[in-house]
């Protein structure tokens, strides 16, 4: 198998491993064991389990994007665009949720670790940001903390989702209709 494809089929049995037994059973010698392959072909692949984790995070992080990319690419309105982003989010937590969590929730990791993390969560802070700016005309500093609040929301509510209190179209309906809300009221504030 080529190395590319070898690399891509271990991240499958990673995610699979993480969906089913969380972070704790994602280790070096399970995947190999799940994967058909030896030790030294996982380790080949991503140096040791940090490395493993990194590249899980950077797929899905990329999967996430291209996701709501290719959502966002048909909005006709920012509400729309809102709209899409949600439901984008929501088949991507449907599809790995659970290894998405494990991946984002774990406690205890390296800094490089947390640096990847912290570096999906802000290019998805950003995009949000330079949106409110440009729709609602307001300061950096507060674009920034509002998409930052906004994002943390939607990964509330997706959780009320999975735990089966909200139905997606809910989640999508509360979503929107607070980060519209909230930012008309922001934009009406003086700027400081």
């Amino acid at each position: 198998m080529p190395a590319a494809q070898r690399r891509q089929s271990l991240l499958d049995t990673a995610t699979e491993l993480l969906e089913q037994g969380g972070s704790d059973a994602l280790r070096m010698d399970a995947l190999a064991k799940a994967a058909g392959v030896t030790r030294p072909v996982v380790y080949e692949h991503f140096g040791d389990r940090e490395g493993l984790i990194i590249a899980l995070i950077q797929r899905h992080g990329a999967r996430l994007r291209q996701q709501i990319s290719e959502a966002l690419a048909e909005a006709t309105s920012f509400e729309d665009e809102l709209a899409r982003s949600v439901r984008a989010y929501l088949a991507e937590v449907r599809e790995h949720g659970a290894a998405l969590r494990a991946l984002l929730r774990s406690v205890g990791v390296s800094p490089e670790i947390e640096r990847t993390r912290a570096g999906i969560w802000t290019g998805g802070n950003r995009r949000w940001a330079a949106r409110y700016r440009e729709e609602f005309k307001l300061t950096a500093k507060d674009a920034e903390a509002m998409a930052s609040f906004h994002l943390h929301g939607l990964w509330s509510l997706a959780d009320q989702w999975l735990a089966g209190k909200l139905s997606a179209r809910r989640v999508e309906q509360l979503h929107v209709a607070t980060v519209l809300g909230s930012l008309r009221e922001v934009s009406r504030l003086p700027a400081r």
